[in-house]
């Protein structure tokens, strides 16, 4: 049990589309938690690095100038 993921809603999968000057890239996630608070989109991936490593979590952050649209699937 982590306790950043176990408070944000978690996803099987999330899709960010990303603007990169005239294109857009498409960021795919699985297993994470998302969170939308004021102008920041953050992912949180928890990481096991070894087996008998600790769990972390670590947050992806991003602005919403930056994200074109996002998809979610439970």
């Amino acid at each position: 049990m982590n306790l950043a993921t176990d408070r944000a809603p978690k996803f099987s999968k999330v899709e960010l589309l990303r603007k990169n000057g005239a294109s857009i890239t498409t960021e795919e996630f699985h297993d994470v938690g998302l969170v939308i608070t004021g102008d920041y989109i953050i992912v949180i991936e928890d990481v096991k690095e070894t087996p008998t490593s600790p769990l972390i979590s670590i947050g992806k952050i991003f602005t919403m100038g930056e994200i074109e649209s996002y998809k979610t699937t439970k």
